[in-house]
């Protein structure tokens, strides 16, 4: 199946993608090349600079566990916190990450990406909210040399959530 194909294929299952997504979309494809999946490095080795700020990059051990092994800029900005390194243990304490690793584990193991959309919360200290901020995100699988397979998230520009801004 040719690249282009797939890049058809792909955007026709996703028409209202955000142009960004649709850019990040078509330069994981081209990576992959013939591949279901492309190796990990291949995308460091050409990543999109433009695009990083909003990328975050996991490694998925099993169906419970993944660490976090980037967490783009732009997203820091959004949560406030850098979650470069992160474990799946230190997310549940905050009432995150089974259903990330439960979905992310399907998307590295069939291989498949997948479209979600998702509200990101900023606090302004514990227990109160700043702001939730709605964007759409492609996930996609990729693999590392070693053999971890990973996950890489592509998050569209955010919008702050109509209902979720302070004082709401």
């Amino acid at each position: 199946m040719s690249v282009s194909s797939r890049e058809e294929r792909f955007l026709a299952s996703a028409p209202d993608l955000p142009p960004d997504a649709q850019d990040f979309a078509k330069r994981y494809l081209v990576l992959a090349g013939a591949e279901a999946v492309p190796m990990l490095e291949a995308f460091f080795d050409k990543p999109p600079y433009d695009l990083m700020p909003r990328v975050v990059i996991a490694d998925i051990l099993d169906a419970e566990n993944f660490t976090v092994r980037y967490f783009g800029t732009a997203i820091v900005d959004i949560v406030g916190k850098d979650h470069t390194g992160i474990t799946s243990q230190q997310t549940r304490g905050a009432g995150l990450g089974q259903g990330y690793a439960n979905l992310s584990w399907y998307a590295v193991n069939y291989p498949c990406g997948y479209l979600s959309r998702r509200l990101i919360y900023r606090q302004n200290g514990p227990g109160a909210l700043e702001a939730a901020f709605e964007l759409l995100t492609v996930a996609v699988p990729a693999r590392r040399q070693n053999g971890v397979q990973c996950l890489i998230q592509y998050h569209s520009s955010p919008h702050v959530a109509a209902g979720h801004q302070s004082g709401n």
